[in-house]
């Protein structure tokens, strides 16, 4: 710690928030819902030319059927693909 002290501790879990940044998507005017940009299966926004990944974009909930964010790692990379 800060002041000298050490901690022993069997596992340390951090969690760290952020906030998304929808201010080019807006000038762009993408369809946005519930804080995040909406696409299609294929990532596509409303705007043809345009597709959207990571934590900014809505994707498909295979559980619920509707739309959520998703901001795990693991799931950027194929939408990256």
């Amino acid at each position: 710690l800060e002041n000298g002290i050490t901690l022993t501790t069997n596992m340390v879990i951090f969690a760290i928030g952020g906030s998304i940044n929808l201010d080019l998507a807006r000038q762009a005017q993408l369809t946005i819902e519930n804080g995040g940009i909406v696409t299609s299966p294929s990532m596509q926004t409303s705007n043809p030319h345009i597709f959207a990944g990571g934590d900014i974009c809505r994707v498909h909930d295979l559980v619920t059927g509707g739309t959520t964010i998703s901001t795990l790692w693991p799931d950027a990379v194929p939408q990256g693909m």
